[in-house]
């Protein structure tokens, strides 16, 4: 892993914080992911020329069906993980409306 930290010395690594530490590996893998939309991309400037079937439809018709760059940003960030504990918190709530529920239809009736 050292070959993506070109300017710092593996004792500079060692010295980092936890928190510097994840946030330079963070930047790392949100700069592979840049790289890989370059990469993922380039067949649609090449689909111009040649990649459509015989009806004339384009063969690939959306980036997302290679790859889902935007929900592998999401990973790294942290943001899908957000997401989940979004949902995660309305399912708690929910629960909790629906034992409240059946404790005051026990009481009423």
């Amino acid at each position: 892993m050292w070959e993506y930290y070109p300017a710092l010395s593996k004792a500079e690594i060692e010295n980092m914080t936890l928190e510097e530490y994840g946030q330079r590996v963070k930047a790392h893998l949100l700069r592979q992911n840049d790289q890989k939309q370059i990469a993922f991309e380039t067949p649609f400037v090449a689909r111009q020329a040649n990649a459509y079937d015989k009806d004339g439809h384009w063969v690939i018709d959306s980036l997302n069906r290679i790859i889902d760059l935007d929900k592998e940003r999401r990973q790294i960030t942290g943001e899908a993980e957000a997401e989940v504990n979004q949902y995660l918190e309305l399912s708690r709530r929910a629960e909790r409306a629906r034992r409240e529920a059946i404790q005051q239809i026990e009481k009423g009736g």
